[in-house]
């Protein structure tokens, strides 16, 4: 078993930087695992401190947008190593980890990373400013797509894309749930677009009073029917 891992993990740009007998006594602390097409790994918010190693196969990590809409962050393949913020840190999961095709894993918690760490110093260092150099990647990767996520959250409806100024010369009555579960609704009046990339909803109330909305507290959009007072289709547009 142990030369079998050995055998894999050599292969693989993670454990490039190790000695042989440097990755044998790491091998010794890791395991094996195995998840079929469909498997969640592990779900946003989960504790956990498991870093995985993609043996082969084909991992998705998504992260959820208001209520209902799971954008992918990264699609990961052979080789490539996810679950390292936890490992370090501690903190909850920061995405959902699904499998797409049948994948293996060689995989390390906290205790024994640290072991290793402690009784191989300079083996440690060069996984730690690996995984630190994986780290800033990402995060300038996620940093850019929060950037843009207000912008993508416009034209996410799937078949029917919404035309803001269609409803706002229409004088369209919509409902508004916000992100925190609150309610809001009146006629659109119009949607600001500012340098940095974020919207803001301009809304007339029903008792006249002018609300201004974020579009990242957005959580749903629906319509509501003049005549019957009575929303139309809400949640049919999701933010």
């Amino acid at each position: 078993m142990e030369e079998n891992m050995m055998a894999m993990a050599s292969k693989m740009p993670f454990f490039s930087k190790l000695a042989e007998e440097e990755l044998r006594l790491l091998i010794l602390e890791m395991k094996k695992a195995e998840f079929k097409a469909g498997a969640i790994i592990f779900g946003e918010g989960d504790t956990g401190d498991e870093m995985f190693v993609l043996i082969d196969g084909v991992v998705e990590i998504t992260t959820r947008i208001g209520e209902t809409i799971d954008k992918t962050l990264i699609t990961l393949r052979t080789s490539s190593v996810f679950g390292e913020m936890s490992l370090i840190s501690g903190l909850p999961r920061s995405g959902t980890a699904r499998v797409l095709e049948n994948a293996r894993f060689l995989t390390i918690n906290a205790v024994a990373f640290r072991k290793f760490c402690g009784e191989n110093p300079l083996a440690g260092v060069k996984l730690q400013e690996h995984l630190l150099n994986i780290i800033s990647e990402r995060l300038r990767n996620t940093t850019d797509l929060y950037r843009h996520a207000a912008e993508w959250g416009l034209n996410i409806s799937g078949v029917i894309q919404l035309d803001f100024n269609r409803l706002v010369a229409e004088n369209r009555n919509l409902v508004i749930e916000l992100s925190n579960g609150k309610e809001v609704s009146g006629i659109l009046l119009k949607v600001e677009k500012h340098e940095n990339g974020t919207y803001e909803f301009y809304l007339k109330t029903e008792n006249n009073s002018f609300r201004i909305i974020p579009y990242h507290s957005i959580a749903s959009i629906g319509f509501q029917e003049k005549t019957s007072g009575k929303s139309a289709g809400k949640g049919g547009e999701n933010a």
